[in-house]
């Protein structure tokens, strides 16, 4: 099975209700790019994201909206930003720290929310089965090389580390070929 292998900058979801307060009562997001995962799109609205010892100005707000507000950055960032740097999977935010966010209307406080990724795999429901593999389940893929951004993952059954792939995986994110992970 041939998967992109692909990088994510620093970004926020956001909640409607967030929106509303960053950029204006009855704004809608404005797709720039569509995404390669289904349904999601980054937007031409931004944000800047503060801690307590740095700031980034121009964080790009991907869509659709979520249920809660969640800002995604490095751990680099976060020593940046003054927050603690938690890995987590999307959208277990709990017990996380929290930011400041800035828009051209508004400005909120998020108590928590602010995550680095964990490592993932993003793939249609057809790909999991045929993988045998289900949503947030660990397995321990292996990767052979193709060219032009694209891995072989084959399915060696569930695992704690998969440092085997994480170590590939490093080398590539360092020349900018990094896995959404």
């Amino acid at each position: 099975m041939r998967v992109p292998i692909e990088t994510s900058a620093r970004h926020v979801h956001l909640s409607q209700e967030d929106f509303e307060i960053l950029f204006g009562k009855g704004r809608e997001l404005t797709v720039k790019t569509m995404l390669s995962q289904p349904g999601q799109f980054a937007c031409e609205e931004r944000v800047a994201v503060k801690g307590s010892s740095g700031c980034f100005e121009r964080v790009s707000v991907l869509g659709p909206f979520r249920s809660r507000t969640q800002v995604e950055i490095s751990l680099s960032d976060a020593r940046k930003l003054g927050v603690e740097g938690m890995i987590r999977q999307s959208g277990d935010t709990k017990d996380t720290p929290g930011c400041t966010l800035v828009g051209p209307k508004g400005e909120i406080r998020i108590d928590q929310g602010v995550i680095a990724a964990k490592r993932h795999i993003h793939m249609t429901p057809k790909d999991a089965q045929e993988l045998n593999v289900k949503d947030g389940e660990a397995f321990h893929p292996t990767f052979d090389w193709y060219g032009e951004h694209y891995w072989e993952i084959v399915y060696e059954g569930e695992a704690d580390g998969c440092k085997e792939a994480a170590a590939v995986l490093e080398k590539f994110a360092s020349d900018s070929l990094g896995v959404t992970s």
